[in-house]
């Protein structure tokens, strides 16, 4: 007797909703990008209790005729793609088919939906999976959604569902990662009852950011304006250095409007923030890329994506350093007790505890660290230096030989030319056996070939995508806090000012080299609420 049998379609359904239906929130994900396929230009949502009883999505896309409505049902039926070549260019949010039939067999499953000049619509109840009720709907024209018990009938997943506010808080964050990749989609999500948000419809990125997380972290961010080559262009918003969080949370990709986590991504913008994130921090990021759909492979898991086209390298730059540099404007340091200077400009009127540089502008007070500060002067002018000519060497009194296993050998051998520019004097001295006659100036190290080991492990813990160069920043980075004005150093007035005006040339003015702030602004509306003058 025959063992292999076919599965009855329920249980396939079943199935198969164990790979579309994690918990509520990829509930709220496939029916949302759904509507947004569907030309939607509003989409309500509401749940209760996580999800966990009720999930409803309503908007106002093109909705569907009964034919397709019962078709919609059944497993790997969809409008989206119709052979295997419009698999390597799906220009859609969803493709397989299998959202709906996969959600309705694990709930209490409500579906009505109406073309915009049809006269009715057409309504469907269906119970695990089962088919109970098809009729017509006098619903508004669009399509609702509605999702009761989920999991009902399979408590062997219900029970690893989480508290109900974790599974909102899953929900919420899928419906910011919505909201935000199509900011042309106005959005209301009511929990419990009460209204979550309610975006607008805005053709402005800025506007959407602004209505979910507010003006401030608005303020912080760079715009990024189609910068990118002919295979890829990039654009969005980017923190501020300085700006960052203890979690990705806040570092959001979107690929061609799809909401994706890429190691490589991840690691490309962490190389971009190289010394303007303190260690442990992550930046603040909204990209958009748009790449040839053939470019990215949807139909695998984030990590497998086909790499992205590279971004060309800016003219007389390493192709690693971010193509896109915010610069300061022109600032004049004026002398104090002067005549109130146009915005952009500052007035220093003095330092606190030998330390912190006061100064005011336009907008309010500003304090400058004068270490954090003279740490990215002497930062960039290192590293330039290095870019430029290399950087100074000092010979050593003994000529030190060391040996190598042939894995760390070849390392040497790959970056002999980098490492020679870092002011590190290193050759060849036999198989495997290495000779260094001379270190950067600036450091003071006992044991040669301690320091060369130590270089290597840096070097091959590297991202492969990384610039060589970045382990000589990393060397400048820790030398410099030894040369930088100390706290309680006494500064005259010129040195300030000089200390000021070399702050502001420099190309990443606002950090020091390890991430922290070298500058804070207090704006005057601050002040005044502080001092009780507003509310």
């Amino acid at each position: 007797m025959s063992r292999i049998r076919l599965l009855p379609e329920t249980v396939a359904s079943q199935v198969a909703a164990g790979e579309v239906v994690e918990r509520p929130a990829s509930v709220v994900k496939e029916l949302v990008e759904n509507s947004i396929d569907a030309g939607a230009r509003k989409i309500d949502i509401l749940i209760r209790r996580g999800g966990i009883s009720l999930m409803r999505v309503i908007d106002d896309g093109c909705g569907m005729d009964r034919d397709d409505t019962l078709l919609s049902l059944e497993r790997h039926a969809t409008s989206k793609i119709r052979s295997v070549s419009d698999l390597e260019a799906i220009g859609t949010l969803g493709f397989r088919g299998e959202a709906l039939p996969s959600i309705a067999s694990v709930s209490r499953f409500r579906l009505t939906t109406r073309e915009p000049d049809a006269v009715a619509g057409t309504e469907i109840v269906v119970n695990g999976g089962k088919i109970d009720i098809v009729r017509d709907g006098g619903e508004a024209p669009g399509t609702q959604v509605e999702v009761r018990s989920l999991f009902y009938n399979v408590p062997a997943r219900r029970k690893f569902l989480r508290a109900e506010n974790t599974e909102s808080r899953n929900i919420e964050h899928q419906l910011h990662l919505q909201a935000i990749g199509h900011a042309q989609v106005a959005f209301t999500f009511v929990r419990d009852e009460r209204v979550v948000f309610q975006l607008p419809a805005t053709a402005a990125l800025t506007d959407r950011i602004r209505d979910l997380y507010g003006n401030e972290l608005l303020a912080q961010l760079v715009p990024l304006n189609g910068v990118g080559s002919t295979q890829i262009r990039i654009s969005g918003l980017i923190g501020q250095a300085g700006l960052s969080r203890q979690t990705r949370a806040q570092q959001l990709v979107f690929v061609n409007g799809r909401a994706i986590e890429s190691p490589l991504i991840t690691a490309a913008v962490r190389e971009g923030y190289h010394t303007a994130l303190m260690k442990g921090q992550y930046p603040v990021t909204f990209l958009f890329l748009e790449v040839d759909p053939g470019g990215v492979d949807v139909n695998v898991p984030e990590e497998s994506h086909r790499e992205l086209p590279q971004l060309e390298s800016g003219r007389g730059g390493s192709p690693n350093r971010p193509q896109t540099q915010v610069r300061p404007r022109p600032i004049e340091v004026n002398r104090p007790y002067q005549e109130a200077t146009p915005q952009q400009q500052f007035q220093i009127i003095g330092v606190l505890n030998k330390l912190y540089v006061l100064m005011e502008n336009a907008d309010g007070l500003v304090l400058v660290d004068q270490h954090a500060a003279h740490e990215r002067i002497l930062f960039e002018e290192l590293r330039r230096r290095m870019e430029e000519q290399g950087v100074p060497s000092q010979k050593l009194l003994i000529t030190q030989t060391f040996e190598l296993p042939p894995r760390d050998a070849d390392w040497i051998e790959q970056n002999m030319s980098i490492l020679q520019k870092m002011g590190i004097g290193i050759e060849s001295f036999g198989p495997n056996t290495f000779k260094i006659d001379s270190l950067p100036g600036f450091l003071n190290v006992t044991d040669g070939a301690q320091f060369m080991r130590k270089v290597i492990d840096d070097l091959k813990s590297a991202s492969d995508r990384s610039s060589p160069l970045r382990l000589g920043e990393d060397m400048i980075a820790k030398t410099v806090c030894r040369h930088a004005v100390k706290a309680n150093d006494p500064l005259r007035y010129l040195e300030v000012e000089k200390l000021i005006q070399d702050l502001l040339e420099c190309d990443l003015p606002y950090c020091c080299p390890h991430g922290r702030p070298t500058m804070i602004q207090i704006s005057n509306a601050e002040l005044e609420r502080k001092f009780g003058r507003k509310v």
